[in-house]
């Protein structure tokens, strides 16, 4: 995640981003939607929200309310610094 609201995931660690998007970050809770990248049919035009919390060198992520089932697989994985 970029401070301009931008990410970019690179899912199989390739070093080619697999999908990217913006992001809205209000308080703990993070609003997410892809804008690029092969996207299932689920997750075109749709937005998902989730709570984080930050623990040491670790960031999670729990679902508030999201239709794309890959994406809530992928954003719910426990998150470490490269």
């Amino acid at each position: 995640m970029k401070p301009d609201g931008s990410f970019e995931v690179d899912l199989n660690h390739d070093g080619k981003r697999d999908t990217w998007g913006k992001c809205t970050i209000e308080g703990n809770t993070v609003t997410i939607a892809e804008t690029g990248g092969p996207l299932p049919k689920d997750c075109a035009k749709t937005t998902g929200v989730y709570d984080f919390t930050r623990s040491k060198d670790t960031l999670h992520f729990t679902l508030v309310k999201d239709v794309c089932k890959e994406r809530v697989k992928n954003v719910t994985l426990d998150w470490h610094p490269k």
